[in-house]
């Protein structure tokens, strides 16, 4: 049995459900995920920078409460926790596997989404342009909580991307652990033939190279 730590924030309901929904669609059950929560004072609707921060500033702590496990690598499931983070380590981010998956499928000009405001969401892209990832448009929502998070709807979303295609987009990337994209994926995959990428779905990809 392989053993995996992840640190959610304590605001995340989505990332746990849909990474051990992955792992059961594939029929793995040799491997074991572990989850602590980030904790954080400030509500995210109300300064999102320093809801990040204090974020990042609990991960020494959530990292601690998995202390006596064997894992074989770790992640904190923040999608712009990254951008504040500055100690070197082998902790893996979204941000940092979001890019990897664009490198290993071979694409590199996405529709954006995020669910950030203007000022962290293209602090976030930035990091995807510095790694070669051409961006021809992207959209931060600006959405300040779970309920405004949880009214987009697939079919919203996917209206909203039906509208935003163009012929240089060569795939689609919804940037937050905490955006449920698990049907998503599909409706967007099957109607516009094009790559789903997500933050949750490029931390699994990035795993499942421990795996084995």
């Amino acid at each position: 049995m392989k053993h995996f730590g992840f640190l959610v924030p304590a605001s995340n309901i989505v990332a746990e459900k849909e990474l051990y929904t992955r792992l059961i669609r594939e029929n793995i059950d040799d491997v074991y995920f572990h989850f602590a929560r980030l904790k954080f004072q400030t509500p995210y609707g109300q300064d999102e920078e320093k809801y990040t921060k204090e974020l990042v500033e609990s991960i020494p702590e959530a990292f601690a409460e998995m202390k006596r496990i064997n894992l074989c690598r770790s992640a904190v499931l923040c999608t712009s926790a990254e951008i504040y983070y500055d100690r070197k380590d082998e902790l893996i981010f979204p941000l940092t596997s979001v890019i990897a998956y664009f490198k290993m499928i071979g694409r590199k000009t996405p529709l954006i989404i995020s669910p950030y405001n203007s000022d962290i969401g293209e602090r976030v892209t930035q990091r995807l342009k510095n790694a070669g990832i051409n961006i021809p448009k992207e959209f931060h929502l600006n959405i300040k909580t779970k309920e405004e998070l949880l009214s987009f709807s697939n079919a919203k979303l996917t209206g909203m991307i039906e509208q935003e295609l163009i012929p240089d987009i060569d795939s689609v990337c919804v940037l937050c652990t905490n955006f449920a994209t698990l049907h998503l994926e599909t409706m967007i995959e099957q109607k516009f033939n094009i790559p789903f990428i997500s933050s949750n779905k490029a931390v699994y990809e990035q795993f499942k190279n421990y795996f084995m």
